[in-house]
């Protein structure tokens, strides 16, 4: 059930694309540039009072070791992060992951786009990543330019906290370290 709607879901949006001619990497391309090598400076964790609400800041996090303690439903939190030509490997609270990635721009704001990460149909085949094969499953971010030297990767999750599911986020400020 799972796979079949992420399958139509997809299906959607590659006919949705086809359809108006417009490819996803160039437009997202024309509208934000987030190639570079990308390392942590610091974090925001944020949650939602109420589904029809937006994510509020709740405390900042100054730090990577910090951020372990939210590790149990945020592991693929990303600390460093190198991006180019449509494949990113990015180090993650848990481990090192490397995929194909598409940007979906949001229309109401040209700084933000959704950066989908990865997808299982790849994992195990060659990157271009000398020896290293693909291995990140299909995650979704929020990716925002701040300015040329700095980017906000926003990781989205509910999360099981003292008996109640909390709608939660962390919200990673990257600098460009090239």
């Amino acid at each position: 059930m799972k796979r079949s709607f992420k399958a139509l879901l997809l299906g959607g949006l590659i006919f949705t694309f086809a359809i108006t001619g417009t490819n996803i990497h160039a437009k997202s391309d024309s509208l934000m540039n987030i190639s570079g090598t990308w390392e942590f400076k610091s974090a925001e964790y944020l949650e939602k009072a109420s589904p029809s609400q937006s994510h509020q800041v709740k405390y900042a996090i100054n730090s990577v070791k910090d951020l372990y303690a939210h590790s149990r439903c945020f592991q693929e939190t990303v600390i460093e992060a190198h991006i180019s030509n449509g494949v990113a490997m990015m180090r993650t609270l848990v481990t090192s992951l490397v995929g194909e990635y598409y940007l979906l721009p949001q229309p109401s704001n040209k700084k933000k786009s959704i950066m989908f990460f990865g997808n299982f149909e790849s994992i195990g085949k060659d990157s271009p990543f000398h020896g290293i094969k693909y291995n990140a499953p299909n995650i979704q971010y929020s990716v925002e330019v701040i300015d040329e030297n700095t980017i906000g990767i926003t990781l989205e999750r509910r999360c099981h906290e003292g008996g109640a599911y909390i709608d939660s986020a962390i919200r990673c400020i990257m600098k460009k370290n090239d």
